[in-house]
């Protein structure tokens, strides 16, 4: 199980050192590849939504595929995202965990 702070503005166990971006309505982490399922599970343990899974090319300073998972918090007005370069092949699955 995953042991980080609690962030307060997206009420979650995501670590800060993970966030990569921030706007008003929307908080980008990149979680490493090592903790990404761990990070996943705690998303579902917490009672976030997944709302969107999806890849885009060449995002910002990711070279490559860069798949994106998009959770809600309806405690929070932020969206959650996780961010995973696909640098591996096959990309880690989530659908065991949010089926």
């Amino acid at each position: 199980m995953m042991k980080t702070p609690v962030s307060r503005e997206t009420h979650t166990t995501l670590s800060e050192s993970w966030l990569v971006k921030e706007d008003q309505n929307t908080r980008y982490f990149q979680v490493p590849d090592s903790m990404f399922k761990d990070a996943i599970r705690a998303m579902k343990d917490e009672g976030k939504i997944l709302v969107c899974l999806f890849a885009v090319e060449t995002l910002e300073n990711y070279d490559g595929l860069s798949l994106l998972y998009i959770f809600e918090d309806r405690e929070s007005p932020q969206f959650q995202i996780l961010i995973l370069p696909c640098i591996q092949d096959p990309p880690i699955s989530i659908a065991k965990i949010f089926p």
